[in-house]
């Protein structure tokens, strides 16, 4: 799951027996480096690792065309390297037609006064060995499609909860109902008629995003913890 804010560890093991060399290989070992630089950039340690080892073992192989002069073998491949790698993280982080409605919506305006966006993508995991296989058996271009992300339409709206409980029940109510109603046609422009609002307390983290109202399907409404302030606050 990769968090977006605006405004993985299972190391190969390698088991060595008395008589002859009983070893569990990872399956980064066979790997091609395309397909290891696409797994880093989904969060693998091991394809990290595995990259590395490469460097510094020399085992690289010279299979990339030369795009330069003077660089040996060795040297031409490990520039290739990084361009993918330049070329992966550039893919990763590509703005959404989800993203490029977020920043028409506005920050620190009146009367609900957002100070901040949180949006949740699930992305692909490699934290077993088992994922991790899986992986590696798809194609270099099944692989390059998972870096393609897709987040959910669920959009968290953080606000100062002192500023929101300052309002009265009904303004509270109004503020959300009027912001869900713009933000809805902003993104229906973008072509996205599914947004979930959710309007959250800003605090130092963003482990634990409680709802105080929610927008969904043309309308919005305050929820139990948004109509009233909770015995032990917010």
């Amino acid at each position: 799951m990769l968090l977006v804010v605006f405004g993985l560890m299972n190391a190969a093991v390698v088991v060595a027996g008395c008589g002859g060399g009983n070893t569990l290989a990872s399956p980064e070992e066979t790997a091609s480096n395309t397909s290891l630089v696409t797994a880093q950039a989904l969060g693998s340690p091991e394809a990290e690792r595995e990259l590395e080892r490469r460097h510094e073992a020399q085992e690289i192989p010279a299979a990339a065309p030369g795009f330069g002069f003077g660089f040996g073998d060795r040297d031409r491949t490990r520039a290739a390297i990084e361009r993918m790698q330049d070329r992966a993280f550039d893919a990763l982080f590509k703005n959404t037609l989800f993203d490029h409605a977020i920043d028409q919506l506005p920050l620190r305006r009146a009367p609900l006064d957002v100070r901040q966006w949180v949006t949740i993508d699930p992305s692909y995991r490699l934290d077993t060995v088992g994922q991790r296989k899986r992986f590696y058996r798809m194609s270099e271009r099944e692989q390059a499609g998972l870096l393609i992300r897709k987040p959910k339409h669920t959009l968290y709206a953080r606000v100062d909860a002192e500023r929101f409980y300052g309002m009265s029940e009904r303004a509270r109510a109004a503020a959300v109902r009027s912001f869900y109603r713009d933000a809805q046609k902003v993104f229906e422009s973008q072509g996205i008629g599914d947004l979930v609002l959710v309007v959250t307390p800003l605090t130092e983290t963003v482990g634990d995003l409680p709802a105080l109202a929610v927008g969904r399907g043309g309308s919005a409404s305050l929820t139990l913890l948004g109509r009233a302030r909770s015995a032990n606050g917010v």
